[in-house]
This record gives structure tokens, sequence and C-alpha cells, in this order.
């Protein structure tokens, strides 16, 4: 009898074993299944993305709602297939964990988690359907969305004017060139017109990264950030802005890519309260001509 009992108890135990097995190999086959499907969805969607991209500015701000409501949509039924392993929010908990374990700092899990947020909050953005960029332009594949644009407290804790964006389709990594902003104007008759101008040489974005490096469930293919500019001068009305980039290919050869926004509006709120301290220059006829303005501008001159 006593032999008999041993051998039952043995059984117990092996079979206890064999459950657990079990279990573990189910729920790594679950996750294994759960990131392939995952990994299809995001090629598939870079794949519609190349095309959009490169549609004209108006069919590009309708389309680009379909192409995410699709994504998100295929992100949700992958959950319902895998419930449990969807977290958009875990690298925040990885952050934690690595502080704890004096793998990081308290300074660079800050950045770090600057970074987790911008990208949920695109996330949201995007998969709730209220991406709408409000300004878009495009050159060569490579788009340029503002999204949001508006005052900030900036480095130092000065005002500055944030302007966030998402870029797609950079087909390798992007060179700097130049950012310039040129003013329009009040224009005094009867006086030589004075554009102000903000001139940036070799100026990468404040702040620029790979939203899927942040959120797993994020799609490839895009780049996310912001732009810190000085507040404006207080007798602007628009500011034409422009980018110009290198793109790398993989043989090394720069493509030159201009992207360009014209004509944003400045509310008072974005402009400086005293005197403005940037370049000015004379407007050129070119640009006069531009304005509606006769370039052949007399300047009153005081008798002698």
């Amino acid at each position: 009898m006593k032999g008999i009992v041993g051998w039952f108890v043995g059984l117990v135990l092996i079979g206890g074993s064999a459950f657990g097995g079990l279990q573990a190999y189910k729920s790594a086959s679950g996750e294994l299944a759960y990131h392939k499907t995952l990994s299809e969805e995001k090629i598939a969607f870079a794949q519609k993305a190349a095309g959009v991209v490169l549609l004209d500015d108006e069919t590009y701000a309708k389309e680009i709602g379909i192409l995410l409501t699709k994504y998100f949509n295929d992100l949700r039924s992958l959950d319902k297939a895998h419930p449990g392993l969807q977290d958009f929010e875990r690298e925040y908990a990885r952050g934690a964990e690595e502080v704890a374990a004096n793998r990081m700092s308290e300074s660079q899990k800050m950045m770090r988690d600057e970074r987790v947020k911008i990208s949920l909050d695109l996330l949201n953005l995007m998969r709730s359907g209220q991406y709408r960029p409000i300004y878009t332009s495009q050159d060569k594949g490579f788009r340029f969305d503002i999204f949001d644009m508006g005052v900030v407290q900036g480095e130092g804790g000065q005002p500055a004017i944030r302007a966030k964006f998402v870029q797609w389709g950079a087909f390798g990594p992007i060179n700097y060139n130049t950012i310039t902003g040129t003013f329009g104007v009040e224009i005094e008759e009867g006086k030589p017109v004075e554009i102000p101008q903000i001139v940036g040489d070799g100026q990468p974005p404040t702040l620029n990264f790979d939203p899927s490096d942040w959120v797993a469930e994020f799609f490839p293919g895009v780049q996310t950030g912001y732009y810190e500019f000085p507040l404006f001068p207080p007798q602007s009305k628009t500011i034409d802005l422009e980018f110009g980039y290198d793109i790398r290919t993989i043989g090394g050869t720069a493509v030159p890519v201009m992207i360009n926004f014209k004509q944003i509006a400045i509310p008072d709120a974005w402009k400086v309260g005293g005197d403005w301290k940037a370049k000015e220059r004379f407007a050129s006829d070119e640009e006069l001509k531009a304005l509606g303005v006769d370039p052949q501008v007399k300047v009153n001159k005081k008798p002698n």
C-alpha cells in the first residue's frame, strides 16, 4: 500500500509539472503569435502609407484618416484575438524597472518618459480619429505635417512657439540644412519695406524621434517631435516657413528636399511684447511683387 501511495504522489507531481509547462508554452505561443501578426500589420501599413503621402495636400488630408482608421481597427481585432498582450504603456513600467535596478537615473527616466508620453498622445490622437494636420507639405515622397502650434514655456522658462510635427517617408538619414521664416508685415505707404526673418543653418528639431521605439504598437516609417521658435515680431501678420533637408540613400547620395508652409497666420499671442532682436532686411523686388507692392517705392526725404 505504501508503494502505491508513493507512485500516486509521484504521478500527481509529474502531472502538475506537465500542466504548468503546457500553460507556459501556450502563453509563449500566444505572445509570439501576437507580435508576428502585429509585425505583419505594421508592414502592411507602411506599404499603404507610401502611396498616401504622395497625394496632393487636399486628397492626403482625406485619405490619411482612412489609412489610420484601418490600422487601428486591425489593432483592436488583434487585441480581441490575443487578450492581455496589448499594452501601449508598457515602456513606462520598463523605465521604472530600470531605475529600481539602478541601471537608469531618474533624469534619464524623465527624458525617456517624455518620449513615451509624446508617442502615446499622438497614438491616441490618431486612433480616436482626431489627427488633422493644420499644415502639410510634401517633396519627393517626404511629407511634413504640423498638427499643433502654439505658445509654450520653452527652455530657460522663456515663452516659445512650439510646432508639433509628424514626418512621413524618410528613406534614410536626414541632414538638417536650413530653416527660414519670412514674415509678412504691414506695408506703410512711401516707406521701404523691411522684412523680418528667422534663419537657422544646420538646425535640427528641438526634439525628434521614432515613436515606434517607445510604443511597440505604433506603426513604422514616421518620426515625431517639435520645433521651438522664439516669439515673432510685433508687426508680423503671417510667416512663410521653409525647411531645407537632405535625405541620404543607402548608397550615400544626398537627395535635396524642400518643405514649404505658406501664409501661416500669426495671432497676437505668438508675438513678442517688446523689441524683436533678430534679423531684418530690405525686401527684394521679387518679394515686393509677391506682396502686391510696386518695387519702386519712393521715400520722402527730409530737406537739407
